[in-house]
């Protein structure tokens, strides 16, 4: 178990205990905000948003309270978008020169 791991456990305890709540239930009501989120997400199809206005049609906004602001934009969109393809040209060329190379072998 790490530390960053036995941290989190012992404020779970302690929140259990001053709540007097268990602590599966405090790790619910940590966690859910999270996982709500990344439902959400997991639901929107990146390659449907083709313009600023399909943007403004999609939830992709989340506040985390004390934390901040979690958003997504069209220019992040394609920038991921443009990323992606560019990560898979990458691995086709490299998938073609590794079969060019053992050919000649």
């Amino acid at each position: 178990m790490t530390k960053e791991e036995q941290k989190l456990n012992k404020m779970f305890h302690s929140l259990s205990l001053k709540y007097n709540m268990p602590v599966k239930d405090i790790k619910e009501l940590v966690n859910s905000p999270y996982e709500f989120t990344e439902a959400k997400l997991k639901t929107i199809d990146i390659n449907k948003i083709n313009s600023k206005e399909d943007e403004e049609n999609v939830e992709t906004n989340f506040i985390y309270k004390y934390i901040g602001k979690l958003h997504t934009n069209f220019k992040l969109i394609n920038r991921r978008r443009k990323q992606s393809e560019a990560f898979k040209q990458i691995n086709k060329t490299k998938w073609e020169n590794k079969k060019t190379s053992q050919k000649n072998n």
